[in-house]
């Protein structure tokens, strides 16, 4: 999608973020609107001791949206 977007006109936002289970990436698109790539593996989460919200979870989840 990132290369897809560059091709087309658009630049990379920041830097991209990988903590191992998550990467991110952003990048704003030839008309200046800010897009967020996102990929995230559930499994690979970090254990978390606090109250869920769901008891289910894809294996992979991937996630694009417009921030502006």
């Amino acid at each position: 999608m990132l290369a897809k977007a560059l091709a087309s006109g658009g630049s990379v936002s920041n830097d991209a973020q990988d903590v191992g289970w998550m990467y991110t990436q952003s990048f704003q698109d030839r008309d200046g609107r800010l897009w967020e790539i996102a990929w995230m593996d559930p499994a690979g989460m970090p254990s978390y001791s606090g109250p869920r919200r769901s008891s289910s979870a894809a294996a992979t989840a991937h996630v694009a949206v417009a921030l502006a």
